[in-house]
């Protein structure tokens, strides 16, 4: 992080199979402070300025804006956001940050039109953080709890998040599942149909004596 931009490198194999790091972009924007965090098999970084939150994901070797995060919910501003393991097999995170007493915390929402962080969590501390971008995260292996310290006008406070995950719906499955669904309605349909015609063409076969055709006008309805 070189102010104003954060600055993303790539360790690379040359032509004569040695490492160097590279460039491979730079992302201009005023921020405060900055993580990178990783769910659901993607890789994000998020940039913290006072008055927004800019999330990117990461695309081949580059990063691209995904969703940017307004103050609200009671925030004034922000200076910094943790993001918070669960423990899962796709390594889900809860986004957390806030402003005073203030607590906000986020989850990705797939299923949404415009899928990103949702805000799923609103709350109030007992005491005043006086810096989000200091606080830190981790898992406690003793009892799997996640584990946020954050330093406060008390000092230096420990903090249990206690979250699970619902299971949810996969938006690929509900699609596909739309699209059989309505295959199934035509066929339906067509049988029906099917059955109406074959219905009709006995009644008439069987109303006549002569082998004479007869044309006739159905309505199936």
């Amino acid at each position: 992080h070189e102010s104003p931009n954060l600055h993303i490198y790539e360790l690379k194999e040359d032509f004569w199979m040695k490492f160097q790091i590279q460039k491979v972009q730079t992302l201009a924007a005023t921020f405060n402070s900055w993580i990178m965090f990783s769910t659901g098999f993607e890789s994000y970084i998020a940039t913290v300025a006072t008055d927004k939150i800019t999330i990117f994901v990461q695309s081949g070797v580059q990063y691209e804006v995904m969703q940017v995060l307004s103050t609200s919910n009671g925030l004034q501003s922000f200076d910094g956001i943790l993001a918070v393991h669960v423990k899962s097999c796709r390594g889900e995170v809860v986004l957390m940050t806030g402003f005073g007493k203030h607590l906000v915390g986020m989850v990705f929402d797939p299923q949404s039109s415009s899928p990103g962080f949702k805000v799923a969590l609103k709350g109030s501390l007992s005491v005043d953080v006086t810096s989000w971008k200091n606080g830190f995260a981790y898992i406690d292996s003793s009892n799997n709890l996640a584990v946020v310290i954050l330093p406060t006008s008390s000092g230096a406070e420990k903090f249990i998040v206690q979250a699970h995950l619902v299971e949810v719906k996969d938006p690929v499955e509900l699609q596909t599942q739309g699209i059989i669904k309505a295959v199934d309605d035509i066929k339906d349909e067509y049988n029906r149909q099917k059955d109406i015609i074959t219905a009709a063409e006995n009644l008439l076969y069987y109303s006549v004596a002569s082998h004479s055709d007869i044309h006739a006008n159905i309505t199936i309805t």
